[in-house]
């Protein structure tokens, strides 16, 4: 069996429902330990920046579910952190993840090309 690699965060702030701000506290070198974007992998939530309007309306219900599982300074750890193609920490929140897809207010997600509409609920 393969050992998950784990890291402690610290809540910033809150971006949207698959993405947050966090600190690092192992971790002394500012530049690379706060303020750091991490987007939670397994998952894709509604666009904040949508034009639709059932979509922002999801996208704002699943970004407050996040603010309020993680309120500012929360910690907590990310599973199986990685790097992704946008340079963030892509890592495993399962318990807020889980939250979200039971709320349906997230979709499972690999990283493919996304082809879920939230317009069409």
């Amino acid at each position: 069996m393969k050992a998950v690699a784990i890291i402690f965060a610290t809540i910033v702030r809150v971006i949207d429902g698959d993405t947050v701000r966090v600190d690092l506290p192992d971790c002394n070198v500012d530049l690379v330990c706060k303020n750091i974007e991490v987007r939670f992998a397994g998952i894709d939530t509604p666009e904040l920046h949508s034009k639709c309007p059932a979509e922002k309306e999801r996208a704002l219900k699943a970004k407050a579910m996040v603010e309020q599982a993680f309120p500012k300074g929360t910690q907590f750890v990310l599973a199986d952190p990685k790097k992704d193609k946008y340079f963030r920490i892509l890592a495993f929140a399962p318990v807020v993840s889980k939250q979200l897809l039971d709320a349906g207010l997230a979709i499972p997600y690999g990283g493919e090309k996304k082809i879920y509409d939230w317009c069409k609920l």
